[in-house]
């Protein structure tokens, strides 16, 4: 189980990931970030079923506040 402040630091983590891979150009790259996104994801919140399908996940996109 994670602590309060660590789920807050994954979260803002999580979202420069997101950031990062729809900006990625490098298809090498974004596999790799994807990968991590998935991880971290299963971490802040291991009972939510993500975006699995990378393909899928190329068309969403993050909607900042």
């Amino acid at each position: 189980m994670i602590h309060e402040e660590e789920h807050i630091i994954f979260i803002i983590e999580l979202g420069r990931l997101i950031e990062d891979y729809h900006n990625c150009k490098d298809e090498k790259t974004k596999d790799i970030i994807y990968k991590d996104i998935m991880l971290l994801s299963d971490v802040i919140n291991p009972k939510y079923d993500y975006i699995s399908d990378k393909n899928k996940f190329d068309t969403f996109k993050m909607h900042h506040v």
